[in-house]
């Protein structure tokens, strides 16, 4: 029985030292060039470049660099949550599922775009995606190529 407490406890505090690590992190990235019409005759690539920071269990950034040639501003956003974390094979990489929106932020109106799911490799410290536009439907992908946390 005290083995099993043991167990269980360390398994425990694996878990949150590895939550830890995902928070206060920012994670940037490329992906696939997929053309997206944002609006008529405005071809943007969304996920191509996008950068983010995990905080709580919240993924939030951009989905574009700035320095876009848009004569009005617009944002183009993502917010997600981490739903789940998990390891593959008990004590090995922990990763976090994440799933959300990406969005574009106009005249002070948003307006939902699609969906995404990042899986972040808390051990590795890589992450990598999947997005689109209409449920079930994967256009693209993206994955990490920068992390900065609080080593």
């Amino acid at each position: 029985m005290r083995k099993l407490i043991l167990i269980g406890s360390v398994l425990i505090l694996a878990l949150s030292a590895t939550q830890a690590l995902a928070e206060d992190s920012y994670w940037s990235g490329t992906g696939d060039k997929v053309a997206w019409e944002e609006s008529p005759g405005v071809i943007k690539y969304p996920w191509y470049a996008w950068s983010g920071t995990l905080l709580n269990g919240h993924f939030t950034g951009d989905w574009e660099l700035p320095g876009d040639e848009d004569i009005e501003p617009v944002f183009r956003r993502f917010l997600g949550s981490i739903t789940d974390y998990y390891a593959v094979i008990p004590g090995g990489h922990t990763y976090g599922h994440c799933e959300g929106i990406w969005y574009i932020e106009h005249k002070n109106t948003m307006r939902e775009c699609g969906w995404f799911t990042m899986e972040f490799d808390f051990t590795d410290l890589k992450c990598h995606g999947a997005w689109g536009v209409e449920p079930g439907i994967t256009l693209g992908h993206m994955w990490s190529y920068n992390y900065y946390g609080d080593d």
